[in-house]
């Protein structure tokens, strides 16, 4: 309780305060305080000043001061709480919720930002819990609503996701996020016309973003029925964004990391196509109506004599492939020419610190507030900064646009020109790329002599399954294609259905994705073209990588799909002997296990038109002294892939010729 001496100080902080003039606010609070005025509320509301003024570490003395007055003042544990949050320590805001919950265990917002808290940890269990705590007590509560329904699809538990983003809708009508991730939900179940509508609502709601309009037109499915159809779309989106152009457009900063319509159509990469020009056009309509350049600070020249800092930037649920295609070169850099960070989420540093040298680089987590993110990693003075994947998120595709370093680089880990002006060069390699491939690009395409990859040889045992375990035949011909559906581009499914017709006891072992609706959707394409498609195609269940690996061993054949094709796979299929057969495409996305066999010095199972890619499969499928002919050759030379350190002084003269 402010005592009657200096009421009449805080009452004018107060005052203050409420009319946004903070630094009167505080010299007022700190008369207060000099004068041996120490009131929990003095410094709770010098807090709050400090905090709207962004001065975070004189809040957090604050509101520290404030509860060694009072140690149970909930709203200033939740204050702390939430500058903790802001700087994107997780492990510091969470005992402040937890002490305000245990205050105040029938306040649902504190339940709610506790199980946020453990949400972003990764603590999923813990997560659930408190989430089902807040809307035990507030059932209506948006954010909560909304957040389970991620937490829950995170967990693949797509079902009960979407009754929460519903719920979530009903809860707050108003609200973007829900929309966005039902929709998002609609699509991977290729129900087109549901993910439709939710743009169309989102639209009404919002009619002054006009970019929602624009993702009613380029919306793309995981899997289409034909050639024509890709056609079609790719002609709607070109269309689509020549208009948009000649409208002036209104973009919010946290739409950028919150619509996924900010971002191009990712399924579109996977139709076979050119995407430079949609893809420049997507990135110059965003240019063209945001200002970027207002979050841009000065570029600083480069400082020889000194280690050149390098940031290497993965987005969450990216870390596994980042760290199989990045993570050896990543580990062998030489530590005297740069300094190296890995620019990540929170919640990924636990697995890229298991699988990374940590004793030769450094983890920068990114803040959860885009905007402090953003100016945090511009405070790092990157001289350069290598994306591993743009576009594969809706993050990690809007962050080049702020100029996070001095250079900015893309690379093959997502095989796309990123269309982006900003970015700078596109790390690929002369293995991969056809002699005009410059002209695919809006980088400046960087081909490597080798392959910019060390990978490391997969260690794991094989033989603990056989194939009895996967219920196939004993004299089966086995013709795997393990790989996402929607890389099975319509014009495979003839020479599947090629390779079948010749091989009577042929069988084409695929993947389930995880979502009935695909599975059906491309069974159905198939049919038309394998009529006894039922009992010539079996779909597995996601694989454990000990079991997917003895699906490689016990394949006869790999099959790697056209335009799109096998990347680790094929690493992890060589690795064991497993023939490949690959068609390279006109794009980089067609041409990685073409470029791996040349790494090796082979080239008998790169095939040039779609009746070799047949025939090859076939011999291979059912010629078995042919087959271990190239089975010997593959475990002869496959020492040329694992382990490659010419990659590393390759990606070193790379990096030293950039800056």
């Amino acid at each position: 309780m402010v005592l009657a001496d200096d009421q009449a100080l805080y009452a004018l902080g107060n005052s203050l305060l409420e009319q946004g003039q903070t630094q009167a606010a505080i010299d007022t609070y700190l008369k207060i305080i000099t004068g041996q005025g120490h009131y929990m509320e003095v410094y709770q509301n010098l807090g709050n000043a400090y905090y709207q003024e962004g001065q975070l570490e004189a809040a957090i003395h604050s509101y520290r001061e404030a509860l060694r007055l009072k140690p149970d003042a909930v709203p200033v544990l939740n204050n702390l709480g939430h500058v903790f949050l802001l700087q994107g320590d997780w492990n510091a805001a969470l005992p402040y919720f937890e002490a305000a919950a245990q205050f105040n265990p029938d306040d649902a917002e504190v339940h709610y930002y506790v199980a946020y808290v453990f949400h972003c940890m990764g603590n999923h269990a813990a997560a659930l819990e408190n989430y089902e705590k807040a809307l035990l007590l507030q059932p209506d509560m948006p954010g909560a609503l909304n957040n389970m329904g991620g937490l829950l699809k995170e967990q693949g538990r797509i079902d009960e996701a979407m009754v929460y983003f519903e719920k979530a809708i009903v809860a707050n009508p108003e609200c973007s996020s829900p929309y966005v991730n039902l929709a998002n939900e609609w699509v991977v179940r290729m129900r087109m016309d549901k993910a439709l509508a939710c743009y169309q609502k989102l639209s009404e709601l919002h009619p002054e973003k006009a970019i929602l309009k624009l993702q009613q037109n380029i919306l793309c499915a995981p899997l289409v029925d034909s050639i024509e159809a890709i056609a079609q779309i790719e002609k709607q989106i070109e269309d689509s964004l020549v208009a948009m152009a000649e409208e002036a457009m209104s973009i919010e900063f946290d739409d950028l990391f919150s619509l996924e319509c900010y971002r191009p159509p990712f399924y579109l990469t996977y139709y076979g196509q050119n995407d430079l020009e949609i893809r420049s056009r997507f990135a110059d309509l965003l240019m063209n109506n945001f200002s970027f350049e207002t979050y841009a600070v000065p570029v600083k020249e480069k400082i020889t004599g000194k280690r050149h800092r390098i940031g290497f930037l993965v987005t969450q649920n990216h870390e596994r492939a980042f760290c199989h295609l990045l993570g050896g070169i990543l580990n062998h850099l030489s530590t005297e020419k740069f300094e190296l960070t890995v620019v990540c989420s929170q919640s990924g540093m636990s697995y890229l610190q298991s699988h990374l040298d940590m004793t030769r680089l450094s983890l920068f987590p990114m803040a959860p507030q885009w905007n402090q993110a953003i100016s945090d990693i511009q405070a790092q003075a990157f001289d350069l900064m290598y994306f591993a994947e743009v576009g594969t998120d809706l993050q990690n595709y809007i962050l080049p646009f702020f100029n996070l370093a001095r250079v900015q680089c893309a690379s093959y880990m997502f095989p796309v020109t990123t269309g982006i002006p900003t970015v700078d060069y596109f790390v690929s390699s002369a293995l991969w790329e056809t002699g005009d491939a410059d002209t695919q690009y809006r980088e400046k395409l960087v081909r490597l002599e080798t392959l910019p990859i060390y990978f490391y040889h997969p260690k794991h045992v094989v033989g603990k399954k056989t194939r009895a375990d996967f219920g196939f035949p004993e004299d089966a011909h086995l013709y795997s294609c393990p790989q996402t559906l929607y890389k099975i581009h319509p014009a495979f499914d003839s020479i599947l259905a090629d390779i079948l017709d010749a091989d009577p006891l042929g069988l084409l072992v695929l993947l389930q994705s995880g979502f009935a609706e695909q599975d059906a959707f491309l069974m159905k394409r198939l049919q038309k073209h394998i009529p006894n498609a039922d009992t010539r195609i079996c779909m597995l269940p996601k694989q454990s990588t000990s079991d997917f690996m003895d699906l490689l061993s016990l394949s006869d054949v790999m099959l790697d799909p056209i335009h799109y094709g096998g990347g680790i796979t094929t690493y992890e299929a060589l690795a064991l002997g497993t023939p490949v057969v690959t068609l390279p495409s006109e794009f980089l996305r067609g041409r990685i296990s073409c470029g791996i066999y040349k790494k090796m010095g082979m080239t008998d199972c790169i095939v040039s038109t779609p009746e070799t890619y047949a025939a090859t499969a076939i011999k291979l499928g059912t010629d078995p002294d042919y087959r271990e002919s190239i089975r010997s050759r593959i475990l002869s030379a496959n020492h040329e892939l694992y382990e490659d350190m010419g990659a590393v002084e390759a990606f070193e003269a790379f990096l030293t010729s950039a800056l």
